[in-house]
């Protein structure tokens, strides 16, 4: 079996095709994590910062890359239309969210979808194909032409999912690391070879070498440090500069808002999410990007933090209203973690049986992230459970009452309340 760098194993085309076979359902019972940023919360996030970059008159594009289900776009008109007044409302009018897929099947897959189908009749929503690491525009599927430029691109768990280079610097010098190939693997667990570090030339590792002094800047402050680059990712934000030089771009994803997980001396292999591999984001590498490409970022910087976030500008001084909206709306607000601290409270309680504190915690859940079904369902069927019949009914028609997609069959669930009332 022969070595290979680890950003060209075999393994990384097995988890695209995983991605491309499973559709949807990569994102169904849990097993690729989802529900914090396709929530109310993270679509408020992204409406106040969107709001910054859009032009006082006229059409308003943004392109959304790995959209999965399509709920982040839906939460971000529902935040604009819900929750941000008269300005919200005028600004999702101008509003038109290209959200994209690796595969034409599932992104018609997503807009088949009923609350996703309906924004797209409405003319909020419009979906294309894109591989981001093609140096390519995204694809409409309606007719195949490239889609309008944008005033900002959001990629959420996008760069974790990206084969990266792992490099090391130590004071023996500069080493990469390779894997030895497994041809027989097949997707999912495991499927990654042996590791082993060899000497590494950083001078003609890429091909542009401006990722070499991202690498360089990066690693050479520590005295001894592993970086897990994806250069991919990186490449993709300087295309993005060629094709809308003006545009924002948002990075949420997993990772370390500092040098904690450079520092370990042991080899980072992925996580595994089903059939794909991710890796955490060393986001302190955005700060370098910036200084060697041009540009300036802004990033939360609380290591605790579920998700890290990285906005990358093409000005090299950030303004007040980008500033003030960053500060207020995505690092000092604290409803992301919230919302899965909740969500596993709630989870953590059930199991335990207690279930009128399930319930609370349930509730708190829907205050964050009101438009989940399954939040309003849970609460629902918890209170019938204790004996709670009028409140479950409430609940229960409050679901249907927001429920405009018919999600759940909401009048089986209340007809099934009033007959344990008998």
């Amino acid at each position: 079996m022969p070595l290979v760098p680890y950003d060209q194993a075999s393994a990384w085309q097995r988890t695209t095709e995983w991605w491309q076979q499973a559709g949807l359902g990569a994102f169904e019972g849990g097993g690729v994590p989802n529900l914090i940023t396709n929530s109310r919360a993270a679509g408020r996030a992204a409406a106040a910062l969107l709001a910054t970059r859009a032009p006082a008159d006229g059409p308003v594009v943004v392109w959304e890359a790995g959209s999965g289900n399509g709920r982040w776009a839906d939460q971000v008109f529902a935040a604009l239309e819900q929750d941000a007044g008269d300005r919200g409302k005028a600004l999702a009018k101008r509003l038109t969210i290209v959200i994209t897929e690796l595969s034409e099947g599932t992104i018609r897959e997503t807009a088949g979808q009923p609350r996703i189908a309906r924004r797209i009749a409405a003319g909020q929503l419009d979906i294309a194909v894109w591989d981001i690491t093609s140096g390519q525009l995204p694809h409409l599927v309606s007719d195949g032409s490239d889609a309008p430029t944008p005033v900002a691109v959001f990629a959420t768990y996008v760069a974790c999912c990206i084969p990266p280079k792992q490099i090391r610097h130590t004071s023996a010098g500069w080493f990469q690391l390779h894997t030895l190939e497994d041809e027989a693997g097949e997707p999912g667990r495991g499927f990654l070879g042996t590791a082993q570090w060899e000497d590494a030339d950083l001078d003609t590792l890429f091909d542009d070498g401006r990722h070499a002094l991202v690498v360089k800047r990066t690693l050479e402050r520590l005295n001894s440090g592993t970086l897990v680059y994806p250069w991919r990712f990186a490449a993709f934000m300087d295309h993005l500069r060629g094709y809308a030089p003006e545009a924002m771009l948002v990075v949420n994803d997993v990772g370390a808002c500092d040098e904690h997980l450079m520092l370990s001396s042991k080899d980072r292999m992925p996580q595994h999410y089903e059939g794909s591999m991710a890796h955490s984001v060393d986001f302190p590498w955005f700060d370098e990007w910036a200084q060697v490409f041009g540009g300036s970022v802004l990033r939360t910087g609380n290591p605790l933090r579920q998700v890290q976030t990285a906005v990358v500008l093409p000005e090299h001084h950030p303004d007040a209203n980008i500033s003030a909206a960053f500060t207020r709306y995505v690092a000092s607000d604290t409803s992301l973690d919230d919302l899965a601290d909740f969500t596993e409270a709630a989870y953590a309680a059930l199991q335990g049986r207690e279930i009128r504190t399930a319930t609370r915690f349930y509730e708190r859940c829907h205050q964050l992230d009101p438009d989940n079904t399954e939040f309003v369902l849970n609460i629902g069927q918890l209170c019938m459970a204790q004996g709670h019949m009028d409140r479950a009914i409430v609940w229960m028609q409050r679901g249907k009452a927001r429920d405009a997609h018919g999600e759940v069959d909401w009048d089986a669930h209340i007809a099934e309340v009033k007959r344990r009332q008998l």
